[in-house]
């Protein structure tokens, strides 16, 4: 997918003026498809995906996401937190055990 995308910009450097607006448009395609991907299908291949069983909790989501305009289809739970604590020394070596999290996972 990298390739295609560094293709894809060196096409833009040679064929358009301006390049960059077009530069800046298509990042920004990538981004809202990409985002729309994540959740749904690529994180689901990593890690597992259940529904939030803590009702209460749930009510308060879906109550702070009214308040929003967002429209709630479920609320559920990625399971990042088995791996991360094995895996912390491997992504940032030398660090030890203060790695950051980049979900809610206790660290």
């Amino acid at each position: 997918m990298g390739l295609v995308l560094l293709f894809g910009f060196y096409a833009l450097l040679q064929f358009t003026q301006p390049w960059w607006l077009w530069a800046a448009l298509a990042w920004l395609a990538v981004s809202l498809v990409l985002g729309q991907l994540l959740p749904v299908l690529i994180l689901p291949l990593f890690f597992k995906v259940t529904r939030l069983q803590d009702d209460a909790l749930q009510q308060r989501l879906a109550h702070l996401a009214e308040g929003t305009g967002l429209t709630l289809e479920g609320v559920y739970r990625l399971d990042l937190s088995a791996e991360t604590a094995q895996r912390r020394t491997r992504r940032w070596p030398g660090w030890g055990e203060r790695g950051a999290c980049c979900s809610a996972t206790p660290c």
